[in-house]
């Protein structure tokens, strides 16, 4: 005798495989990127080998701050520190947040550099289990030795004005 699932059933396993998935890291290809150094950027991502389009690729890691006053004082430390910042900020139910990937853990999600003009990932929230995930999609093929790249959508006047690489890019 076979048991026919619903459609809703399958649906919802298919749900919870996929975060089961976000929660332990299973989206990131550490096998299929490598951080390069490059004299303009620093470091950079690079495919080692073809992904396609619309392949969770990587996560973007870090700290979670809540609330734009502790987001600037976070802003300000690192710029006093002068040692770079990694701070991706997003909004969720009418609340600010930022994933601050500041710090070194070998991550690579913190490391994709910004572009314009030819972003081949895309960043997504998933929200499980009451955790905030960033994940990068693949927006179309991507091939080996392809730099990944997205926008960061960066629109404070105070911050592109100071890096002009926002609008440049």
């Amino acid at each position: 005798m076979t048991c026919r699932q619903t459609v809703l059933v399958s649906k919802r396993e298919a749900e919870d495989s996929f975060n089961a998935a976000v929660v332990s890291g299973q989206f990131d290809y550490n096998d299929k990127l490598t951080i390069a150094f490059s004299p303009t950027k620093k470091r950079k991502v690079l495919a080692t080998s073809g992904i396609a389009r619309g392949t969770i690729v990587v996560s973007y890691a870090g700290e979670l701050l809540t609330g734009w006053a502790a987001i600037r004082q976070r802003e300000l430390e690192h710029a006093r520190a002068d040692h770079g910042c990694y701070m991706f900020i997003f909004r969720y139910n009418n609340q600010t947040y930022c994933v601050d990937a500041t710090a070194e853990t070998g991550t690579q999600g913190r490391l994709i550099n910004h572009s314009v003009k030819e972003p081949n990932v895309l960043p997504m929230l998933r929200v499980v289990g009451g955790g905030y995930y960033i994940l990068f999609k693949a927006i179309r093929d991507i091939e080996a030795n392809e730099e990944l790249l997205y926008d960061y959508q960066e629109t404070r006047k105070e911050v592109v004005a100071v890096l002009d690489f926002l609008t440049n890019s």
